[in-house]
């Protein structure tokens, strides 16, 4: 169920979903952009996978590819619509996912106070 998107995202990707981290104020704004991957229920507001299970990855990629070359196309065309905006993270001293808050290079190796 659509309802359920923010719980099962995070239960799987341990992040919390945002249609902002994509410029996005609407779902159904995300499903425009990758419309070949899902639809929504009219009936269920369910999700439905858009294509077979089996699909393969080459699949996607080609139509990641397909859809950036339109984008391009539009863009060249002078659409500003067509350009892909997403908003620049900031993630200061604290917070970033690689950052461990204890900061420096320091480690348990081989230095001058080391007994090894």
């Amino acid at each position: 169920h659509i309802d359920h998107i923010l719980v099962y995202y995070n239960k799987y990707f341990k992040t919390q979903f945002s249609l902002k981290n994509y410029n996005l104020e609407k779902l159904s704004a995300l499903q425009d952009l990758i419309r070949e991957t899902f639809t929504i229920a009219e009936k269920t507001t369910f999700l439905e996978a858009a294509q077979p299970e089996d699909t393969p990855m080459s699949q996607f990629v080609k139509m990641t590819e397909d859809h950036r070359r339109e984008r391009q196309r539009r863009l060249d065309a002078g659409d500003e619509t067509a350009e892909l905006s997403f908003p620049k993270t900031s993630h200061g001293k604290s917070g970033g996912k690689w950052d461990s808050g204890k900061g420096g290079s320091k480690g348990k190796g081989k230095g001058k106070d080391s007994k090894g």
